[in-house]
Formats: structure tokens, C-alpha cells, sequence
């Protein structure tokens, strides 16, 4: 695969401020469902939201 046709050459990599909110949303996530399996190790009702809302104009990512 020719990388020029990929658009890869004309891409720039993700600010330090796009990784800082990416790693924020990630450690957010985790921390809500460390508290969902401790839920259910102790017994407790756990809802599991497996397929997120996703917006039908952005299919990809919800933001």
C-alpha cells in the first residue's frame, strides 16, 4: 500500500492536550467500572452498559 494514498503523509500526530483529555475520558471510564465490579463482587445490582448512545451523525466516536 502506497502510503501517499493513504493521506498518512498529510496527517500530523495528536496534540499533547488531545492526549491529556483522551487519557482524562479513559481514566474516568475505568474508574467507574472499578466501582461496577466491586459492585458485583459484593452482591450488588450492576447495570452494564455495553453499546454507548452514539449520535447517527457520528458513527465512529462519541464525543
Amino acid at each position: 500500500m502506497d502510503i501517499s494514498a493513504s493521506g498518512a503523509m498529510n496527517s500530523e500526530p495528536a496534540s499533547i492536550g488531545d492526549i491529556k483529555l483522551l487519557s482524562e475520558w479513559m481514566n474516568d471510564d475505568a474508574m467507574i467500572w472499578i466501582d461496577e465490579m466491586k459492585k458485583a463482587r459484593d452482591g450488588g445490582t450492576v447495570t452494564y452498559n455495553l453499546l454507548p448512545e452514539n449520535d447517527k451523525h457520528n458513527k465512529y466516536i462519541r464525543l
